[in-house]
């Protein structure tokens, strides 16, 4: 791909396609096939909007800054050509001096990807059009502030517009949910994750946003989804799994005579403590698992 920034085309903006070799708990379907059909999906709307469409990219391509060279070569084939930054997610110890040792520096390498070589929570800026264009991978929010532990690590992305007043519009990467800010006729687009990879996201609605640049206009395109294949069992497991062993440790009984034969032992407990099947099952689940029966 040669290197050029004169956009005069249809803007396809997205991010956090987070493609991945793994299946995600909460799926119930075939992952890789869903994440090749929305692949397939993005390439087709580029060729849709004809040359030159160009497809924007802020960040965090890959789920882990290193796959498998099938994985890679796999990219390379299906991917659509696209213009990038970098994530966190992209990169080893999450810091852009290692670059190439990354599967993005390899689709990059290849021609596949070009990659703009901004680190972390900083904007490259360009001029497409006579407007500036950034590109920013950084954990920003519009009216929900992301909390750890009651503080807040996100950044209000008004700010981000207002900092960047030669910015017509920004577009961001790194937060899954998908939101727009307008500051006084300009765009913050934070279009959202390309895959729902966990329950939370059972909602979401993954999408590009679609700019205009000589109407300077823009419209919501949603990626095409399979509806059930999000669940929360694996969580109501756990929960369930967590209120069982709760339970046992509240109720404990210890007086009683101890064995030498330890699997003894838990059936004595249990029996003297009127422990419920599901519980005991789960304690000799345990001992097998550690090899104790």
């Amino acid at each position: 791909m040669k290197k050029k920034t004169n956009f005069n085309a249809t803007l396809i903006l997205c991010a956090d396609l987070h493609l991945r070799e793994d299946q995600p708990e909460c799926r119930t379907d075939d992952y890789f096939k869903a994440q090749h059909e929305k692949i397939k999906w993005l390439y087709n709307l580029k060729a849709e909007k004809g040359n030159p469409g160009v497809i924007l990219c802020a960040g965090d391509i890959f789920h882990k800054a290193k796959v498998s060279k099938r994985f890679e070569i796999f990219c390379m084939k299906e991917l659509p050509q696209m213009y990038c930054i970098p994530g966190n997610h992209d990169l080893p110890s999450h810091s852009i001096n290692e670059i190439e040792n990354s599967s993005i520096g390899i689709l990059e390498g290849a021609g596949e990807i070009e990659i703009f070589k901004t680190p972390l929570d900083t904007i490259y800026k360009f001029e497409s059009y006579g407007m500036k264009i950034g590109m920013i991978h950084s954990l920003l929010h519009r009216d929900n502030p992301v909390k750890v532990e009651g503080k807040i690590i996100s950044t209000k992305a008004i700010k981000i517009l207002k900092d960047n007043p030669d910015c017509n519009i920004i577009l961001s990467g790194d937060n899954h949910q998908t939101f727009i800010e307008e500051w006084e006729g300009r765009f913050l687009f934070n279009p959202g994750s390309m895959m729902r990879m966990t329950a939370a996201q059972i909602d979401h609605r993954p999408c590009v946003i679609l700019f205009d640049a000589k109407a300077g206009q823009y419209k919501t395109e949603y990626f095409p989804i399979d509806t059930g294949v999000v669940t929360r069992n694996h969580i109501e497991k756990k929960e369930k799994h967590d209120e069982r062993m709760s339970r046992f440790v509240e109720n404990m009984n210890t007086d009683f005579s101890m064995d030498i034969d330890f699997v003894k032992n838990i059936e004595l407990f249990t029996k003297k403590n009127k422990q419920r099947k599901p519980v005991q099952e789960e304690l000799f689940s345990i001992i097998e698992t550690a090899g104790g029966k």
